[in-house]
C-alpha cells in the first residue's frame, strides 16, 4: 500500500502537479477527495486559473461619495455548484454600476468582490464619486429602484439577499472616466456560469466559468476567472473568449494552475471491484458519478500510464462557503 499526501490543492493542484510519481509502483489509486457517501466519482473537469488586469489612472477629487454593497448571497463552489445558477455578486454590482454610468455623472473610486476564484462570490462592494449633492441623491435614488428590482428577480432563489446603499462627503482618488468604464463593461460582457451542458447525460454541466474575483488597487483593476472543461476544444474556446476580452478592454492576460480533466475509463476493474464490495457490505448500489469539479486524478493518469482510479469521501456541505462543513 502506498500513500500519498498533496499539498495545496485548492490553488491548482501545485502539489500533485509537482509529484515525481517516477517511484510509485502501484497501479490502482484511490483518491479520497469526493463529497457525498455513497457515491464514487469516475470523472472530472479540468480548469485553470484565469486572470485580466488592466492599469488605471487616479485623480484626487472632493465631493459626494456613494457606497454600495451586495450581500448575504448563497455563493458555493464554482464547479459543483454552478449549475445551481446561484448568483454572483460582482455581476449584480457590474449591472448597478453600469446602470448608474449609463443614467448619472459617476466616476468609480473601488471595486472589490470575492476573494478565490473557485467560489460563487457572496459579496461585492463599490464606491462611486459624484461632484455635487444633488447628483448624488438622484443616483442614490435609482441605486435603491435597481436594488428593489435586484431583490424581486432574485429573493425566491437568495432569501437573504440584501442591497445597501448609502452616501457620504469625502476625498477620494477617484479613476478616470475611461479605466472605471472598461473595468465595469468588461464585467457586464463576461461569460459566467454554464456554458455547455451534454443533453445525453440529463443536461450534466460539461463547461462553465465563474468571476470569483474583482477588483481595484492604487494601479490596477483585476478580474479571476475559474473556468472549467471536462471536453479539450470548448476550453480552447472559452480561453480563446476570454482573451478577447482582455484584447477588446485593454486587459494583460495571465493563466496559473491549469490541469487535465479525467476522462471515463469504460474498463476500470477498481471500479467494478468497488461497485461489487459496496453492494455486498451495504445492500445498496454504489452510486457512480462524474463531477465538474476538479480533482488531482487527471494529473495522476497522466504521470502514470495505465492507472486505474476511483474517487470516494465522506459527506460534505456548503464546501467554499462559510458554511462548508463535513
Amino acid at each position: 500500500l502506498e500513500a500519498v499526501i498533496t499539498v495545496d490543492e485548492e490553488i491548482g493542484l501545485l502539489g500533485a502537479k509537482a509529484l515525481d510519481a517516477s517511484e510509485l509502483k502501484s497501479r490502482w489509486m484511490i483518491n479520497l477527495d469526493s463529497e457525498d457517501e455513497g457515491v464514487a466519482t469516475v470523472s472530472c473537469a479540468g480548469g485553470l486559473r484565469f486572470g485580466l488586469t488592466r492599469p488605471i489612472t487616479r485623480s484626487k477629487k472632493e465631493g459626494m461619495l456613494l457606497h454600495l454593497e451586495a450581500t448575504g448571497l448563497l455563493g458555493g463552489h464554482s464547479g459543483t455548484d454552478i449549475n445551481k445558477e446561484h448568483q454572483n455578486a460582482n455581476l449584480l454590482m457590474a449591472r448597478m454600476i453600469n446602470h448608474l454610468f449609463h443614467n448619472t455623472d459617476a466616476l468609480l473610486v473601488d471595486f472589490n468582490g470575492g476573494t478565490k476564484d473557485n467560489a460563487i462570490p457572496r459579496e461585492t462592494s463599490a464606491t462611486l464619486f459624484y461632484s455635487d449633492e444633488v447628483a448624488a441623491k438622484n443616483a442614490e435614488n435609482l441605486a435603491l429602484a435597481l436594488s428593489a428590482d435586484f431583490s424581486s428577480e432574485i429573493c425566491p432563489y437568495e432569501p437573504a439577499f440584501q442591497f445597501l446603499v448609502s452616501t457620504e462627503n469625502g476625498t477620494a482618488d477617484v479613476i478616470s472616466a475611461e479605466d472605471g468604464k472598461a473595468f465595469i463593461t468588461a464585467m457586464c460582457l463576461a461569460p459566467n456560469g454554464v456554458q455547455f451542458r451534454n443533453m445525453n447525460l440529463d443536461g450534466f454541466t460539461v463547461t462553465s466559468l465563474n468571476l470569483g474575483i474583482a477588483a481595484t488597487d492604487e494601479t490596477s483593476a483585476s478580474l479571476v476567472f475559474a473556468p472549467r472543461s471536462s471536453v479539450a476544444t470548448l476550453m480552447s474556446a472559452l480561453k480563446e473568449k476570454l482573451c478577447l476580452l482582455a484584447e477588446t478592454f485593454g486587459f494583460e492576460v495571465s493563466m496559473h494552475g491549469e490541469y487535465p480533466g479525467w476522462s471515463f475509463a469504460e474498463v476500470s476493474p477498481i471500479r467494478d471491484l468497488f461497485v461489487q464490495s459496496y453492494k455486498e457490505l451495504f445492500h445498496d448500489d454504489l452510486k457512480i458519478e462524474a463531477i465538474h469539479a476538479g480533482l488531482e486524478c487527471g494529473l495522476f493518469a497522466k504521470k502514470i500510464p495505465g492507472l486505474d482510479l476511483i474517487s470516494l469521501g465522506p459527506n460534505m456541505y456548503a464546501v467554499h462557503t462559510p458554511d462548508e462543513r463535513l
